[in-house]
């Protein structure tokens, strides 16, 4: 009998805290136009392609908080209807010219049941190019703000075993836990 959990890997005892995210990875499957996209329509800074070692055809981009997003090239990108999506903090003005800049692109932006009390009011997300959902979390300011993405504001990941993650993040990595959506079957 095969099974589609993996097997889980000894955990480290000790804690090494985490204090941010300084970067993530994104699949996509056409550098240009994902620059394009993360540069012209979002406001990311480009930094270059082929710059991280070991990673593969990539471009990095930047947010005004230093912040990187590795684009990567991958055949396997995300699956529809899931909770997976980056999250990127933004002044309303930085919102509202974002907004401009897909609606001149034609790009539809999206509002969905949010589970997380403190982003019901701020409900706004958006596909690029490759299928990844983003969202534009407002900040009433942002450290680093400007016309353009301020920061990674987090990353919704999708796990298997809810216990054993807690155990990885909050134990392991130092994390807290902000809000959990499907502890129980009936999420």
């Amino acid at each position: 009998m095969s099974s589609s959990v993996p097997a889980l890997v000894a955990l480290p005892a000790q804690c090494v805290p985490v204090s941010g995210l300084g970067h993530i990875a994104v699949a996509v499957a056409d550098l240009d136009a994902a620059r394009a996209f993360y540069c012209d329509v979002l406001g990311f800074a480009d930094s270059g392609s082929d710059v991280l070692p070991d990673c593969g055809r990539h471009r990095v981009v930047a947010a005004a908080s230093g912040q990187r997003v590795a684009l990567t090239v991958d055949a396997a990108l995300p699956p529809a209807d899931t909770g997976i999506h980056q999250a990127y903090r933004v002044t309303a003005g930085a919102r509202q010219g974002i907004l401009d800049r897909l609606a001149a692109h034609n790009i539809a932006v999206s509002s969905y049941r949010e589970d997380r009390p403190a982003e019901r009011a701020d409900n706004c997300y958006v596909l690029d190019p490759f299928g990844n959902r983003i969202q534009l979390v407002t900040a009433s300011s942002a450290p680093h703000g400007g016309p353009a993405i301020a920061a990674i504001d987090h990353v919704g990941v999708q796990c298997i075993d809810m216990e054993w993650m807690e155990l990885f993040y909050v134990g392991r990595l130092g994390m807290s836990v902000n809000h959990l959506v499907g502890a129980s079957t009936a999420d």
